[in-house]
């Protein structure tokens, strides 16, 4: 079977490919519980008789029996004791018959880096979960206990406590760990500190999900601990690792969204997380929806919903409603549409339109502009109007200081010289085979036709 991935996704290929628990039946007999696969520890004999290992959907398993913590990669390179993942990654290719690409040596290096920083934070995490049932982590486990995660949670996620009595909290990023995110538990702000972007394995903040992507529907939400949150009730979660989203990551959920994936944001109760909530419903239009915040006093964010109410059916008909009733951007945008006609008009091109140019399927723009077009006041011709003027100005480039280059002398000085556009269509004339004197003159006017629409006066004034 041959694999021709990107450069540099050796591992989320094999993640992608192989299927965790049939590698793992090989090993072990798993039983159907839920949504996980159980079964005995296949790494290390168990003292207790209840079965300790855990597959999960997301293509991980978490051994409660002897903490190991990983995808398949990773268990092939514990069960048979390879020295580094990325050979333990090649021993499982060959064992299934899969051929991985070859990187070139720029790309190689440059990955190998990346995988040397996640294997990094993953030991400090791992170090971090169990001085969680320490003394020193005595503060964080009453905060995380206190919050609504238990015991199982705790061990899933891999939440822990740092060298100074701190919550660990994993950056993941799909199935790797970027970093360390570090809640602090004195009262002392900033209240989260983040890895720097130089910890970080791709020098910049990914998303934060538990789970490689998937053409699935996510819940969005900026806060870390609100990603952990939501997955304990059983939701899948994205989040930005505190604050808002950057650019890449808006350009990572739009290629997710291409994919089939579907978002629903869910903002945090406040001024700001509302507004940021909308321009984030517009950047990622047509392919998300924005909820309401949650209901209730001091019920801020999802951490705060299941440390209310935990994991009951109460915390999950809540979050039922908010995804069910969740409007998409232009909805938005319509339910605020001016009165008047000139006002309209231009709300139309300001708020709209650009909505309906990030719609790509030509079947369901058209669909959209239809929808727009029966509303109070408009029509379709006024909305194709409309966008015909937005994408018109859209190709309009006007030049700033920033954008112009300054030519050197020498490189313009021979235009200065008599008789450029002879030798320029003679030139011409010889590399388009063209002979005649009548035809060069015919060439020679269309030239100074084209010349004199398009460029600027030569630096003597001279057009």
């Amino acid at each position: 079977m041959k694999i021709n991935p990107r450069v540099g996704g050796i591992f989320e290929l094999l993640r992608e490919k192989m299927d965790l628990a049939e590698v793992l039946s090989a090993f072990t007999d798993l039983e159907e519980h839920g949504d996980t696969l159980t079964g005995f520890c296949p790494l290390q004999e168990q003292r207790s008789g209840n079965p300790g290992f855990r597959v999960y959907p997301d293509g991980f398993a978490h051994c409660f029996s002897c903490e190991f913590h990983g995808d398949v990669t990773k268990f092939w390179q514990a069960y048979h004791g390879i020295a580094t993942p990325y050979e333990a990654a090649k021993d499982l290719a060959r064992a299934y018959n899969l051929t991985l690409p070859d990187l070139d040596p720029a790309a190689a290096e440059r990955y190998r880096k990346r995988r040397e920083k996640e294997e990094s934070h993953a030991n400090t995490v791992e170090a971090n979960h169990e001085r969680l049932y320490s003394e020193r982590g005595a503060k964080a486990l009453a905060y995380l206990e206190g919050r609504g995660f238990g015991r199982d949670a705790q061990k899933r996620l891999l939440l822990g406590a740092t060298p100074n009595g701190h919550v660990s909290i994993p950056y993941w990023s799909g199935p790797a760990i970027h970093g360390v995110i570090e809640r602090k538990t004195d009262g002392s702000t900033p209240k989260y500190l983040f890895p720097t972007k130089e910890e970080l394995p791709l020098g910049r903040k990914p998303l934060l999900t538990i789970e490689a992507p998937k053409a699935s529907e996510y819940i969005l939400v900026e806060g870390s601990l609100d990603v952990f949150a939501l997955s304990v009730l059983g939701e899948k979660a994205i989040g930005f690792g505190g604050g808002v989203a950057s650019k890449e990551m808006v350009e990572d959920l739009t290629d997710m969204g291409r994919k089939g994936a579907r978002f629903v944001i869910l903002p945090d109760d406040d001024e700001r997380g509302r507004g940021n909530g909308i321009k984030m419903a517009e950047k990622l239009y047509p392919y998300a929806r924005l909820a309401d915040p949650l209901p209730g006093e001091d019920l801020k964010d999802a951490a705060d919903l299941l440390a209310r109410y935990g994991t009951g059916e109460e915390s999950r008909g809540i979050l039922n409603t908010l995804i069910t009733d969740a409007t998409d951007a232009l909805q938005i945008a319509l339910e605020s549409l001016p009165k008047g006609a000139r006002d309209k008009v231009l709300y139309l091109k300001d708020r709209i339109v650009p909505l309906i140019l990030q719609v790509e399927v030509p079947s369901e723009r058209g669909a959209i502009v239809k929808e727009v077009s029966r509303c109070d006041g408009l029509n379709s011709e006024i909305v194709r109007d409309a966008i015909a003027e937005v994408e018109a100005k859209n190709l309009q480039f006007t030049p700033t200081p920033e954008d112009e280059e300054e030519i050197p002398e020498p490189e313009y000085a021979p235009l200065l010289e008599p008789g450029v556009l002879g030798r320029y269509v003679s030139d011409a004339m010889k590399a388009r085979g063209v002979v005649g004197e009548g035809d060069e003159r015919v060439v020679q006017l269309e030239v100074l036709s084209g010349a004199s629409a398009q460029l600027a006066p030569l630096p003597n004034g001279k057009p």
